[in-house]
């Protein structure tokens, strides 16, 4: 007895084992195809559905909602089906019970749906009894969809796929007309079944795409048709339906781009045209609003270029245009006004850098020469003198570079500093100060000494400083101030 419970035990433990992971798989996949569904993502439902029932074809849970998702889209034979499979696999199936008796109910009160499901099932047996060709089978569904014969030319060259499951035509085209009649998970499957054979067809990752944008899955259309335009950029189809599912997407911009894109390659378009037009106008209003938006929150640089495209277009009441020209007349002037200040900062750092080459050059020779030293840049110390004010400046600094010369006798070797901002309120600069400056010579000038009262004999130079630094030995706390 021992002995057959060893044996028996691990005989057990794997069927146990070998079991759990094959149902499990399919039961991940309905777990997940439940999540889809339940978020109206039907296509992807479909699929994991599917996945489910070719895992584990008795699992029951993955035939019922199979049927479901048949149910919700309209098919309603597919449905019946897959509800008897579950409830074959599971009598006591409740749910699918009652959606199987539900269907069933509808078809007895609905004679047309009934007869329609009964004429599909008598073609098929029929059908399928009668020898015809691949090629006579696909001559006959291209008659039924030149006559808009939707149904016949499905089962016609569903016929034809069966007759010869090789040939790329036949699939690409049950793959259309399943499109045509709205049955997009039948017509996904043929187009991926293309797709393994002509994996650079351009027309097939435009036709998946197609059926994405049906169903609103509209990241997975863009990638399709991204990858249509990768194998021929010139496809006006994707490039039009590009546009359309950027425009879905509420990317207004893109979307536009497209849509002109399309006119580019067809100029007589009329859908692109009317959506040109009907989106620039729609844009021109937002355009106003994104500028009015970025202006009121002072952010000229970003408001123009809204407000420019505003205007370019006849959206606009007349005064919302007005207001869009004012705004735009007013964004304009800060951001001229904010560019001559990078102008200016960016001269004065290429002056601060450069003045390093005029240390060399001192005070009495820029004056005795001024012409040769005009708009040099320079760098220059000594001694503070006295603080005055210039037009147009914050601050004026008269500074002695030769402080073993009195400079209330002889100015030969002072210089006066222009300063385009103002001291700190704290700093209280004291006279004979060391200051060491550095900037560009702007002119020459005879200065005036606050102290004696008395203007220099010579024209002194004058510098704009650009970087400037006060060192009072008393406190021992160097003060640098960049402009």
């Amino acid at each position: 007895m021992i002995v057959v419970k060893k044996i028996f035990l691990p005989l057990l433990l794997s069927v146990f084992w070998a079991y759990p992971a094959f149902a499990y798989n399919a039961k991940m996949h309905v777990d997940i195809g439940l999540n889809h569904f339940y978020k109206h993502r039907y296509l992807d439902a479909y699929k994991e559905f599917k996945k489910a029932a070719e895992l584990d074809p008795e699992y029951p849970e993955a035939r019922y909602n199979l049927g479901r998702v048949y149910k919700n889209q309209g098919f309603i034979k597919e449905a019946i089906s897959e509800f008897q499979i579950a409830v074959a696999l599971k009598p006591d199936y409740l749910a699918a019970r009652r959606e199987l008796d539900s269907l069933l109910t509808f078809l007895e009160e609905n004679a047309a749906a009934s007869a329609k499901i009964q004429g599909r099932e008598a073609y098929t047996n029929t059908g399928a009894s009668q020898a015809i060709s691949a090629r006579e089978a696909e001559r006959r569904g291209q008659a039924a969809l030149n006559d808009g014969n939707y149904a016949e030319a499905a089962r016609y060259y569903d016929l034809a796929v069966k007759s010869n499951p090789d040939e790329l035509h036949y699939i690409k085209m049950l793959g259309f007309v399943y499109f045509k009649q709205g049955r997009y998970f039948e017509a996904m499957e043929q187009y991926n079944k293309a797709l393994e054979k002509s994996p650079s067809d351009p027309e097939l990752s435009y036709s998946i795409g197609a059926v994405y944008l049906k169903q609103n899955y509209l990241r997975q259309a863009e990638r399709a048709f991204e990858r249509a335009l990768s194998l021929r950029p010139d496809m006006l189809k994707s490039v039009f339906a590009l546009g359309e599912t950027y425009e879905a997407m509420d990317l207004q911009d893109k979307a536009l781009f497209y849509y002109k894109k399309a006119l580019e390659l067809n100029p007589n378009l009329k859908e692109a045209k009317t959506k040109v037009e009907s989106m620039t106008e729609r844009n021109n209003y937002e355009y106003f609003k994104r500028g009015a938006y970025f202006y009121q929150a002072g952010e000229h640089a970003k408001a123009a270029p809204y407000l420019r495209m505003a205007l370019s277009g006849t959206a606009l009441s007349r005064q919302q245009r007005n207001q869009a020209e004012e705004m735009l007349a007013a964004s304009s002037y800060w951001v001229q006004r904010e560019e001559q200040k990078e102008q200016l900062k960016s001269e004065m750092q290429q002056i601060t850098q450069k003045s390093y080459l005029g240390r060399d050059v001192t005070v009495k020779e820029a004056a005795s020469n001024p012409a040769a030293y005009m708009g040099c840049a320079i760098e220059w110390e000594g001694k503070l003198e006295y603080i005055s004010k210039e037009d147009d400046w914050a601050v004026a600094i008269s500074i002695n570079s030769d402080p073993s010369v009195n400079a209330d006798t002889n100015m030969e070797h002072v210089f006066l500093a222009l300063l385009p901002e103002a001291l700190p309120g704290w700093f209280k600069p004291k006279r004979f100060i060391d200051v060491t400056v550095k900037g560009k010579i702007l002119k020459v000038q005879k200065l005036f000494n606050d102290n004696s009262k008395v203007f220099s004999r010579n024209l002194q130079p004058v510098v704009a400083v650009t970087e400037i630094t006060l060192f009072d030995k008393s406190t021992n706390f160097p003060l640098t101030i960049r402009f």
